[in-house]
């Protein structure tokens, strides 16, 4: 990896170029755009950013039989405990965003299915959805999607769907034994600890003065913002960045718990002792 400095409204930036093609495609699109915006002679010759994911071939809901739909909100209406006494309900209820994500993946499986060659009609229940048989066409086609890698998305894929046809469909205990080989199989191959991709960041952070330059950050976006005096919106959207860094570095935690945060509720104001 090289780097190199570019202008950016007068102050050097540093630009990372790495040995992947795609990547560098990016990089060059935003270092385009930023140059258009602070160089006043630079070519106004709009560049996209390339999006190079792959293309999503999950069908919607109305593709498939009115019966499966209906099975998986009925399973769902489980894990949501709108029948506490229900003997297969879960001893806690699923909060409505786990309830989405889970209605999420069971399209998602029924849509590589489909994918794989299953006929969508002959998906009528999720019992059709998590035979041995379909669920080994939806993990090959995800396995096919990472080239054969093996990530904790078709590992949870795998798991979501030998628990249902055991708790829910209460398939038999052979078909159970088939589904179950399929998880130890992938989770074998479960890779442990850290992606390259973050162990590249922890490295980075191992030289004090990158530790330095992210502890003083906050308080110099928080002084830009108080500097702008022509744009008060993105003055105030950078003093909420800053106190959003402040915060993760005192206080680790998911992005989600961040953006949820009430000042009110969940900040508690010390007070010294009163005199």
């Amino acid at each position: 990896m090289t780097t190199a400095s570019s202008a950016d409204g007068g102050h050097a930036s540093e630009v990372q170029f790495t040995i992947k093609p795609r990547d560098l495609h990016k990089q060059v699109a935003r270092c385009w755009g930023r140059a258009q915006e602070s160089v006043p002679e630079w070519p106004q010759i709009p560049l996209t950013v390339p999006d190079f994911r792959p293309k999503a071939i999950s069908m919607p809901w109305d593709a498939f039989q009115r019966s499966l739909v209906e099975d998986v909100e009925r399973y769902l209406a489980l894990l949501s405990g709108d029948s506490i006494l229900d003997e297969d309900a879960p001893d806690r209820a699923c909060k409505p965003s786990t309830i989405a994500t889970r209605r999420n993946y069971l399209r998602l499986a029924a849509s590589a299915a489909v994918e794989r060659g299953v006929p969508a009609e002959a998906l009528r229940s999720l019992a059709d959805l998590v035979s041995p048989s379909t669920v080994r066409l939806i993990l090959e086609h995800y396995l096919a999607k990472k080239d054969g890698k093996i990530v904790s998305f078709t590992i949870d894929m795998a798991e979501r769907l030998c628990a249902i046809a055991r708790v829910y469909v209460k398939a038999p205990e052979t078909r159970i034994q088939v589904l179950e080989r399929y998880c130890a199989k992938l989770r074998r191959k479960r890779h442990v600890g850290l992606t390259e991709k973050n162990m590249a960041v922890v490295r980075a952070f191992k030289n004090p003065d990158n530790r330095n330059r992210l502890k003083a950050l906050p308080g110099r976006l928080f002084d830009e913002a108080l500097a702008e005096r022509d744009a008060p919106i993105q003055a105030a959207v950078k003093a909420q960045i800053a106190l959003a860094i402040q915060i993760l570095l005192i206080a680790p935690m998911r992005l989600a718990n961040l953006a949820a945060l009430n000042l009110e509720q969940n900040v508690v104001r010390v007070r010294g002792s009163e005199e």
